[in-house]
């Protein structure tokens, strides 16, 4: 006995229904939401048994009437539009509440494992994680200097708050790319965790721990002039194929992530940028406990 539902554009379950058994079908649940995912009553009919799958599918627990949902790290409440534990990496988006629900964007955007926001791409019908722009009113904490090979760094004075310029020699023009101390801080980057691996071309691909602080970087490479930044962008078909193996928060195994489709695409990508000659910059780790299977292929790839 099959079901078939149909979602709207954040993946909330919309319309259930399965075969009548005389050639036609039956509507056994219908859903509509508040912005944060709570049911409008008017709006809603459930089967029996009742179906699971609603808010951004992910799994209803209705158990002693609490009505959370799952999402894999942490458990929400859509009554209140909030997680009920701090967020693990909440050190990374200090702008915002550590028991936020996509950064309080809950019309363009969904919490997908309940760590971070991803953003919805209208255009290419698929989600995208990418931070917020975000303002010098955001960020506290002084500037810092140091040096890196391949990278400078430096005290600046107090009108000038620039901390990192990246150096590059491809073309044979030696460029600078000077990126704020302050997004630096708020992505959770440390002037000693970047690493760059000098290239001959003119492209800079960007690897790290944590996809949101690469694609931030990348960002903030953009705006300080950069051109020809290249990141990893998996494909629909993977993203669909990764969102079916952790649905529900399933935990998979190093062995198990390294057969899926888009850690093939990664390893594909980061030796493509490699034999292409890109000037590679490692912002390093997010400070989990264990590095994901992706970024250690990462980094065993560029520094093999």
């Amino acid at each position: 006995d099959y079901s078939y539902s149909l979602k709207d554009h954040l993946g909330n379950t919309r319309v259930v229904f399965k075969e009548d058994g005389v050639g036609g079908t039956e509507i056994v649940t219908t859903a509509a939401y508040y912005p944060f995912g709570s049911e409008i009553e008017d709006f809603q009919k459930q089967s029996n048994p009742l179906y699971s799958y609603l808010y951004n599918g992910k799994e209803l627990d209705s158990d002693f009437g609490l009505n959370y949902y799952h999402y894999g790290a942490r458990i929400y409440d859509p009554i209140k539009g909030r997680f009920i534990s701090i967020d693990p990496i909440s050190d990374q988006f200090a702008f915002v509440s550590p028991y936020n629900y996509a950064e309080n964007k809950p019309i363009n955007s969904i919490d997908l494992h309940g760590l971070q926001a991803w953003e919805i791409n209208f255009d290419r019908r698929r989600l995208d994680q990418k931070p917020p722009k975000r303002s010098e009113k955001d960020w506290m904490g002084p500037a810092i200097g140091g040096a890196l090979t391949g990278m400078t760094f430096f005290i600046p004075g107090p009108e000038d708050f620039v901390l990192a310029g990246i150096a590059t020699k491809s073309l044979q023009v030696a460029k600078s790319f000077n990126v704020s101390a302050k997004a630096l801080k708020g992505l959770g980057i440390t002037k000693d965790a970047i690493k760059v691996t000098e290239g001959v071309s003119d492209q800079i691909t960007v690897i790290g721990e944590g996809m949101k602080r690469v694609l931030g970087f990348a960002d903030e490479l953009g705006e300080a002039g950069a051109k020809n930044i290249n990141t990893f962008k998996p494909s629909e078909g993977a993203l669909k194929e990764w969102d079916e193996l952790t649905e529900g928060g399933k935990y998979l195994s190093d062995d198990l992530v390294k057969e899926t489709k888009i850690f093939k695409e990664n390893k594909q990508w980061i030796n493509e940028a490699k034999e292409s000659g890109s000037t590679i910059v490692d912002i390093g780790d997010d400070g989990r406990k264990k590095a994901s299977s992706f970024y250690e292929m990462e980094k065993q790839t560029v520094y093999e």
